[in-house]
């Protein structure tokens, strides 16, 4: 199974006047999906705050841009995404409900809403009721590894999840510890971090437009292998986009050792260990 995994990607509004910047946008996100496409991927994931005003308009056109891709493209909600619009809108518009499990071969994969709706002022990551008690029965129940995808981290894990407004804050733990060896994927921080914590693996991958970058994930039944591919080579620069974009923040001299830009975890240990 092989996974690319997209960063908030924070397509952003611009006034269609600023033909100069309209032209390094749509450069940008084109030649994205066409690098996103040559991984020939089981299925493509973006991580969340696929726009930054979260208007219909352009949610519409980010999508049109992944019809490049040549596998099933999957989304998590992100605080961005319901700015401008519902979340009911926005699941009308991707075609996908805000939570759900996909089953793949070698495992079942979890997408989780995290968000609230309509808050511009507030992005803390919540689930409510319905949602965690479905995500808990279903990950007690699946025979197959575990994989849940959001755009808010679990408390305490990942690079500045101790943060009030980035976790989720719901006891995620009470989930997790039913099934050791599982993956959990979010974005929302905008700084890659990769952690190993209480038999699984966190992947949190920095928003797009900062690193310009994706992450591979690729699991083979037992094993997990995480690498951080680069497209500054490709792509041209973001600065002049981010200058202007409100309520974003864009994340300079980042610089990562090793282990948050790739990894090896075996899941196989952690589940014999639960037998």
């Amino acid at each position: 199974m092989k996974l690319v995994l997209l960063g908030d990607p924070h397509y952003p509004t611009l006034d269609c006047r600023d033909v100069g910047r309209c032209e390094v946008r749509n450069k940008l996100y084109k030649t994205l999906f066409q690098c996103l496409a040559k991984e020939k991927a089981d299925a493509y994931i973006a991580l969340g705050d696929l726009t930054n005003s979260g208007k219909a308009e352009d949610l519409k056109e980010f999508l049109r841009l992944s019809e490049e891709l040549n596998a099933p493209f999957y989304c998590v909600l992100g605080n961005h995404d319901t700015h401008g619009s519902t979340k009911a809108a926005f699941e009308q518009m991707t075609k996908r409900a805000r939570y759900s499990c996909v089953e793949m071969p070698q495992a079942k994969l979890f997408f989780v809403d995290t968000t609230l709706e309509t808050r511009i002022d507030d992005w803390i990551g919540i689930m409510d009721d319905e949602q965690y008690t479905w995500l808990k029965r279903n990950v007690a129940d699946s025979k197959k590894p575990v994989f849940i995808i959001a755009h808010h981290p679990v408390e305490n894990t990942t690079k500045r999840s101790d943060e009030r407004k980035l976790y989720v804050h719901e006891n995620m733990w009470e989930i997790l510890k039913q099934k050791p060896g599982g993956v959990y994927i979010n974005g929302h921080n905008h700084m890659h971090s990769i952690v190993k914590q209480g038999g699984w693996l966190f992947v949190q991958t920095g928003d797009f437009l900062s690193h310009l970058d994706y992450r591979v994930l690729q699991f083979d039944g037992e094993n997990v292998l995480v690498t951080t591919k680069s497209l500054k080579d490709e792509l041209v620069l973001a600065d002049e986009l981010t200058q202007s974009m409100e309520h974003y923040t864009h994340c300079t001299n980042l610089s990562y050792a090793k282990e948050d830009l790739e990894c090896a975890f075996c899941i196989e240990d952690h589940r014999r260990k639960e037998n």
